[in-house]
């Protein structure tokens, strides 16, 4: 199968269901593990189902591999980068690393969101967190994200309609 064309491939792998390309499939070799990985995949996937039943199971391991942060600099650890800033005369942001002690805290917090594949505990690292601080007054920050640049598509988005979350780090004054 290693000899397979990737397209012909991923046809294939579109007819496997979404349980066992996550569960197995990516476990095979690192070829099939970046293939299941692949929008393009799901996006067979998501076009190949049964319409008459419901796209919402589909939708879930879609959404699960896609699921990623899709704020570019969540936390300031680039500065400013990736932000276009709207603040009145008086305010302006900052970003400051957090303390050791702070960063195991708010590290414990977050270690649920520290998992990726399903359960794959992502190496373990010091982790040295940093956060935005509105400074002198009130302050406003924005992004544009693209979700199709992203890697969902239209139909996807009109039929399963995803809640969407948004989050950053953020350090007001006492």
């Amino acid at each position: 199968m290693e000899n397979l064309p990737e397209n012909l491939l991923l046809d294939i792998l579109s007819l496997v269901p979404a349980r066992d390309l996550i569960c197995n499939c990516q476990l095979v070799c690192s070829q099939w593990r970046d293939l299941v990985d692949l929008p393009v995949l799901w996006k067979r996937k998501f076009r190949k189902r049964d319409h008459d039943s419901s796209p919402k199971p589909l939708a879930f391991y879609i959404f699960s591999r896609l699921k990623k942060n899709l704020i570019k600099n969540p936390d300031g650890q680039d500065g400013l980068d990736s932000w276009e800033i709207q603040t009145p005369a008086k305010g302006h942001w900052e970003t400051e690393e957090l303390s050791v002690e702070d960063s195991k805290s708010v590290g414990e917090m977050l270690s649920p969101y520290k998992m990726s594949n399903f359960g794959k505990n992502v190496e373990d690292a010091p982790v040295q967190l940093y956060c935005f601080a509105a400074r002198n007054g009130p302050c406003s920050k924005s992004q544009l994200i693209t979700l199709k640049d992203e890697g969902y598509w239209d139909e996807l988005m009109d039929e399963a309609r995803p809640t969407i979350e948004v989050k950053d780090w953020v350090d007001t004054p006492n």
